[in-house]
């Protein structure tokens, strides 16, 4: 962090899931400070930055070191290298859990709206939380005494406040907001790992829902609890998707209600992991079960396959050669049994999700294009209308 134990204390942060970064003056706009994309999401990443840092350091033998608590209640440490002069922050972290009425409270005076709260909820649930204040404080007193000298540093405390004029500021059409973008991306990569336990296609639920656990959120969890509330999530999620299939209610209360107490009973994330793929695996085998296609082995894999790389740069020959088998064996024997070319099967699995976002979200097309597989939006369009007849921008306005 400092000068003579930099890299053990940023990988005791690391462990604890703490950031560190090196800030530089003056933070002039809202991305400029490392606060995990808070400000720039809220506000917009050009938006002037008006809160207030401490300030400088200017006697070059005596260190401040800063403990800092923003108008967010989210925490921060704040000091300079003696050595270097480059000024050092670990943090966003908390010292409890933000409730309802606490994320309520900090929403009033910046007239946070519906998507942009519901953003808030996901982004406190994702901040390390450090139990005992102490113990990081007598952490990193331990660390400056050991860089600075023990009469080398002096702690104190800083509220950063936003200026009353701050809370006035209004969004325009002009500076979209990052937080409404971020609930509908979420909810289509949800909708999307639904949709594949709707077919059974296990392979394909385990793609959708890697790509769901890597976004936002869920990355940067830091809590046994955190894991079980999203493990839960899964779970009723699964267990509608399979409804929706056709699956019968009372399997259904039996695999939901024997997996949520594996999951409160779990004893680490490892365990909650094993526990997370068998929701996906058994919850698509009901639904295989229940109406199971009539199709070989190999063309089943092939389904499943294509199902879950769709949103890759997919093709014929590359699925022929991933099973060992020539492309046109494969199309022929696809074409047999399915009734419809490998190109047609791949182009619906893009569309039918084009679809649902366009319905479900305000992406741009740009967007839903990438998020389909395809990053040519021409191209897309192409492919659109030939199968529902009309541009993606005239099924996004049907009523």
């Amino acid at each position: 962090m400092v000068n003579q134990h930099p890299a053990f204390m940023v990988r005791l942060l690391a462990e604890m899931r703490i950031p560190f970064s090196l800030l530089e003056l003056p933070v002039t706009v809202m991305n400029g400070f490392p606060d995990g994309g808070l400000r720039s999401t809220l506000f917009g990443s050009q938006t002037p930055f008006s809160e207030t840092l401490p300030p400088e350091q200017t006697d070059k033998n005596f260190i401040n070191v800063w403990f800092i608590q923003d108008a967010f209640s989210c925490c921060y440490i704040y000091g300079k290298d003696k050595q270097t002069g480059k000024l050092w922050l670990v943090g966003p972290y908390l010292n409890n859990d933000m409730s309802p009425a606490d994320i309520n409270r900090i929403c009033r005076p910046f007239k946070v709206n519906g998507s942009e709260k519901e953003y808030l909820r996901d982004y406190y649930a994702s901040v390390p939380k450090v139990r005992d204040a102490n113990l990081l404080d007598a952490v990193v007193h331990a660390h400056c005494i050991e860089s600075y000298g023990a009469d080398g540093f002096e702690v104190q405390r800083w509220e950063m406040r936003f200026p009353a004029s701050f809370t006035e500021i209004k969004r325009t059409e002009e500076h979209p907001q990052p937080a409404q973008d971020y609930i509908e991306q979420r909810y289509s990569r949800e909708q999307l790992m639904m949709q594949r336990i709707r077919e059974g296609n296990y392979s394909g639920a385990v793609s959708a829902i890697n790509r769901l656990s890597s976004f936002g959120v869920e990355a940067r969890s830091t809590t046994l609890r955190d894991f079980k509330n999203y493990s839960i999530v899964l779970n009723t999620l699964c267990r509608i998707a399979a409804l929706q299939s056709g699956v019968h209610p009372v399997e259904l209360n039996r695999c939901s209600r024997q997996y949520a107490l594996q999951i409160e009973n779990a004893s680490d994330t490892g365990e909650l992991q094993i526990i997370r793929d068998d929701i996906l695996k058994e919850y698509c085998r009901l639904v295989r079960d229940k109406n199971t296609p009539v199709r070989s082995a190999l063309i089943q894999a092939v389904t499943d396959y294509t199902a879950a790389g769709f949103s890759g740069n997919i093709t014929l020959a590359d699925t022929a050669r991933h099973f060992g088998v020539t492309p046109n064996y494969l199309s022929a024997l696809f074409r047999k049994e399915t009734g419809m070319t490998y190109n047609r099967y791949l182009n619906k699995l893009r569309t039918d999700y084009a679809k649902q976002l366009l319905k479900d979200t305000d992406l741009p097309i740009s967007a839903v294009a990438a998020e389909c597989g395809i990053p040519d939006s021409n191209y897309f369009a192409r492919i659109f209308r030939a199968s529902e007849g009309m541009t993606p921008m005239q099924y996004r306005r049907m009523p």
